[in-house]
């Protein structure tokens, strides 16, 4: 695609809109896409960061174009380039975050993935592009804790892919508004191609092509609509004279008229969920979250000297850190390494004169008893 569609009427890409399901749908196409998901031992490419860099100066730039436009009163803008105009601030706070949330190391060690459209790109983000697509952009915090759930009953996350979660849907979500400035900056140059059209109509040019990509319907409806704002005395024609001047028949123009409409009343919605779901990434506790979902913290709370749960936040990252770290340097899922944890803690817990030190699974993650937990992981320090 054109990186900046204001001087074209070339096809744009479609707005990330499939067919919406339903919360049990969303979670049965999770497992299905764990199921099918094939993964790389690679660290990737770097399209993501390069997209991600396109869409900030492309969305910026639709910005500009819409607030020029509304200030000077060159032209109307339309309802979802007023959500933008109105909420750029909005925007502005998501690519913040996701420029200092998304440092390249901690990107390189996310799993990717082989093969499929997505191939190079984290698991996660296809998880979260899927999530996007099929609910229209329109997030909540339970149906997030569903999905990610849904997931894990087929392949469990790591802690960095946990973390990663609402970066990963951040970008999905400006990658999505990215592709609703360019049909907002489409519709602007439908526009003054109408304006020269209806001149070239007034002075007997009969030779007017309509394009045959999706502009078409654009264009029609920019046609209709600037002969309704033009004063009377402009044109010697009108609406309904139209299709003649265009040789077309009257039933292609009521068609093009008819998914117009429905194209923007679509954009409207999807762009309102965008600012509404970015809204929402930026008020949600990531860390509650976190717990809520990550099946190492539900393995630790298991602690038989029950004392984990009810240690700070800091301390019980400390403890998911040292799972991580075991993990990487053991060949074993984070998941393996909490449970070894845990069934030395509960060996200790039933063997004669054992104390509540030993007990406890931090003895292994942190204190003596990590030797043994190495041991039995094979870990290579």
């Amino acid at each position: 695609m054109n990186s900046d569609p204001t001087d074209s009427t070339t096809d744009v890409d479609p707005p990330l809109r499939g067919e919406p399901f339903s919360a049990e749908h969303l979670k049965a196409f999770a497992e299905q896409l764990a199921a099918s998901q094939k993964m790389s031992t690679g660290r990737g490419d770097g399209l993501l960061a390069d997209r991600f860099a396109d869409n900030c100066r492309f969305i910026a730039n639709t910005y500009r174009v819409v607030t020029t436009a509304a200030k000077t009163n060159e032209e109307p803008i339309g309802v979802d380039a007023e959500w933008l105009a109105d909420n750029y601030y909005v925007v502005k706070e998501q690519l913040r975050e996701i420029r200092e949330d998304l440092p390249r190391k901690f990107y390189r060690q996310l799993p990717k993935l082989s093969a499929g459209p997505w191939a190079g790109a984290p698991r996660i983000y296809e998880l979260g592009h899927e999530f996007v697509v099929h609910t229209d952009s329109s997030l909540d915090e339970e149906s997030i804790v569903a999905v990610v759930s849904a997931y894990q009953h087929i392949v469990p996350l790591t802690s960095g892919e946990v973390w990663a979660i609402p970066i990963m849907l951040r970008l999905v979500l400006t990658e999505n508004l990215r592709r609703l400035c360019s049909h907002i900056l489409l519709t602007r140059v439908c526009r003054r191609r109408a304006q020269a059209i209806l001149a070239e109509l007034e002075t007997g040019q009969r030779r007017v092509t309509l394009p045959s990509d999706q502009a078409c319907s654009i264009l029609v409806m920019e046609l209709i609509e600037c002969l309704r704002a033009a004063p009377p005395q402009q044109y010697q024609f009108g609406i309904h004279e139209l299709a003649e001047r265009l040789g077309q028949p009257q039933e292609r123009l009521d068609e093009c008229v008819r998914m117009e409409q429905q194209r923007l009343a679509a954009n409207q919605v999807s762009i309102g969920n965008v600012i509404t779901s970015m809204r929402l990434l930026s008020a949600l506790d990531w860390t509650l979250f976190f717990e809520r979902v990550s099946l190492v913290e539900q393995i630790l709370r298991r602690d038989p000297a029950k004392v984990y749960a009810s240690m700070d936040f800091a301390t019980r990252d400390l403890y998911r850190h040292r799972v991580e770290r075991l993990a990487k340097r053991s060949r074993h899922e984070e998941i393996e390494v909490a449970s070894a944890a845990l069934d030395l803690a509960h060996a200790t817990a039933h063997a004669p004169g054992s104390d509540d030190r030993t007990n406890h699974i931090g003895y292994y993650l942190v204190d003596a008893g990590r030797f043994a937990l190495e041991k039995n992981l094979s870990y290579q320090p």
